[in-house]
């Protein structure tokens, strides 16, 4: 028999003669109510077994309702069972709304966090690739490339020491083609000095040959004229014949 109800339905009845009588749980006006009871009484067999709180669950309407069974006795004789029920839904809503925005949380989350590493990533980057480019520039014999200095300590010195191998090169190569100026000059210094020399040394042998054929012509021609003398003694004519092969 119905007490008393949240759903402020009568709990009983009056009749013709001025009589009341309690509404049974399973004749409650409220749907609810009625399922409720019937499923109390399919699940046990008497309701006096409930002497202790209780837990059950069913489905009403398709959807899942918790029902709480407390018996409460005192010492006036009072004995009744005091039914809480609570549709899934009034608890889970919060739950669920809970559950909503913390995936809202956790996506806004993820989108500053893949933010905020595409920033640190082309913040780092960035500078590697400057001194990347600028390796290669380098390699290419442009010298006066120069890191970008950026705010990470470690990439500054990382481009604090390739500005001092960058600038330590181009000395190098400054030096160096400063000796092959050098060099040059001074190769070609020794081959003017060479071409000078070898001029001069023509020039000496070309004289030379002259002053000496002059009177070399001269004493062949003396030997040639006394080669038809028919005086000469045989020993003179052969010395004559000697000096005569000079031409």
């Amino acid at each position: 028999m119905l007490i008393g109800t949240s759903t402020q339905e009568p709990t009983y009845t009056v009749d013709d003669r001025n009589k009341t009588q309690r509404i049974s749980a399973v004749n409650s006006q409220d749907q609810l109510n009625q399922a409720t009871a019937k499923f109390l009484f399919n699940s046990v067999s008497k309701l006096s077994e409930i002497n202790q709180a209780q837990q059950y669950h069913y489905r009403y309407n398709n959807e899942k309702q918790f029902a709480r069974v407390l018996p409460y006795q005192d010492q006036y004789g009072l004995d009744w069972l005091i039914v809480i029920v609570v549709p899934e839904s009034d608890f889970m809503a919060q739950i669920n709304a809970n559950t909503s925005i913390t995936i809202l949380l956790c996506l806004l989350a993820l989108s500053v966090a893949i933010y905020l590493g595409v920033l640190t990533a082309r913040w780092i980057g960035d500078p590697i690739i400057n001194l990347s480019e600028a390796s290669k520039a380098i390699a290419v014999s442009d010298q006066d490339q120069e890191a970008t200095v950026t705010r990470i300590k470690e990439l500054n010195v990382l481009a604090d020491a390739f500005n001092y191998m960058a600038a330590e090169l181009k000395a190098s190569f400054l030096e160096l083609n400063q000796r092959v100026a050098e060099r040059t000059s001074q190769l070609q210094e020794a081959k003017i000095a060479a071409d000078i020399a070898n001029k001069a040394k023509s020039e000496f042998l070309a004289n030379m040959n002259h002053e000496l054929r002059t009177p070399l012509n001269g004493v062949l021609g003396y030997a040639q004229v006394l080669q038809h003398s028919k005086d000469l003694k045989p020993k003179h004519k052969y010395q004559i014949d000697i000096y005569s092969c000079g031409s």
